[in-house]
């Protein structure tokens, strides 16, 4: 059985001064389909599987600071925070125990 994480919303709830709610990367997975937000919450990375995403699978990258709608992928312009991003989605998946579905070699 894999720990319960996250942090308390006591705080909050009950009008004392909150921090902020990330400072920590977080991310969740269904289905095959996951996404890592940096842990100040300005930049997204997302993977939908084709061909609901990008016909050759790979993770796109949004500035979620100005990009709300997740309109404007931006991975090709920043790889090196794409690879940081999915790095953290691999360890984050290792430590809740998570398991990837088998993706068919050619489906994309």
């Amino acid at each position: 059985m894999w720990p319960v994480t996250g942090v308390s919303l006591w705080e909050a709830l009950n009008d004392f001064a909150p921090p902020p709610a990330h400072t920590q990367p977080f991310g969740d997975e269904s289905y095959g389909r996951a996404y890592l937000v940096s842990g100040d919450g300005n930049w997204k990375a997302r993977w939908t599987e084709p061909p609901y995403g990008p016909a050759d699978g790979h993770w796109e990258l949004f500035y979620v600071a100005n990009d709300r709608g997740e309109t404007t992928d931006l991975s090709s312009q920043y790889p090196s925070l794409v690879t940081d991003l999915t790095t953290q989605w691999q360890g984050y998946m290792t430590s809740v125990g998570g398991v990837e579905p088998l993706r068919p070699i050619g489906f994309w």
